[in-house]
């Protein structure tokens, strides 16, 4: 059901009798890549008329929509939980950029325990849709909690963090292009090589090329634990330095 207003939009769900414990439901706030497209607002609202247990807001130009999930708790999950937990909200962006031909990114918060959790959400869902496209531009979907370490990161002091940053990379990021792109991909894959060379699709011998060379730029190795984190802490901070509205 589309509310105009995001007001109104919780208003009317406060009222209507829907849900009365308010438990259960996704905030995602959904923003256009770049000037929204004339009209873009009326589809989102029009897409979340057509799903049953969703709602959408317009709210100045970004749009908040809200779904209600079947799952109890999103703790513990593993990869192929993560995936379908954030599903349905490709499946949005996914006819939104058919809609519209443009790209869209959402930001989703964690799940709501009642209606007082609603505020707190919402600022979760913007926070998470900022981080994550800093930090992750190809993806389109951010969620909250998937991005612990990053929010702890970007509370450090601006000075610190780059000081950290610059003294773990020294000039790698000058010398190989391929480093953060490599580094990110050991990480999301558990420092599976096999599988982060599929998902950079590339040959293994070519992700161990990449990887001898990082090792010898910095003196760490991102197929060890502690190597792998340290340069992904490292390019977290150096992405936030990057940019001019940083949370940094």
């Amino acid at each position: 059901m589309p509310i105009r207003g995001a007001g109104d939009w919780v208003r009317t769900l406060l009222q209507g009798g829907d849900d009365p414990e308010g438990r259960g439901w996704e905030i995602g706030l959904i923003e256009c890549h770049g000037v929204p497209p004339e009209g873009w607002s009326q589809v989102v609202l029009a897409m979340a008329d057509g799903r049953r247990g969703a709602w959408a807001a317009v709210e100045g130009a970004r749009v908040w929509a809200a779904r209600k999930t079947e799952i109890g708790s999103r703790g513990n999950e593993d990869k192929d939980q993560r995936g379908r937990a954030i599903q349905p909200w490709l499946e949005w962006v996914d006819n939104l950029e058919a809609e519209l031909l443009v790209p869209f990114s959402v930001g989703v918060g964690r799940l709501t325990e009642g209606w007082l959790d609603w505020p707190l959400r919402r600022r979760e869902a913007e926070e998470a849709l900022g981080l994550g496209r800093v930090l992750h531009p190809g993806r389109r979907v951010y969620r909250y909690e998937d991005l612990a370490w990053e929010r702890f990161l970007a509370a450090l002091p601006r000075t610190e963090a780059l000081r950290y940053s610059r003294g773990v990379l020294k000039d790698a990021l000058q010398q190989y292009a391929f480093i953060e792109e490599t580094v990110r991909a050991m990480v999301e894959h558990h420092l599976n090589i096999s599988e982060a060379a599929r998902a950079l699709f590339v040959h293994r011998n070519t992700l161990m090329y990449r990887l001898d060379r990082i090792q010898e730029c910095t003196g760490l190795d991102p197929r060890r634990f502690d190597g792998a984190l340290q340069l992904y802490t490292a390019l977290v901070l150096h992405r936030f330095g990057q940019v001019a509205q940083s949370p940094l």
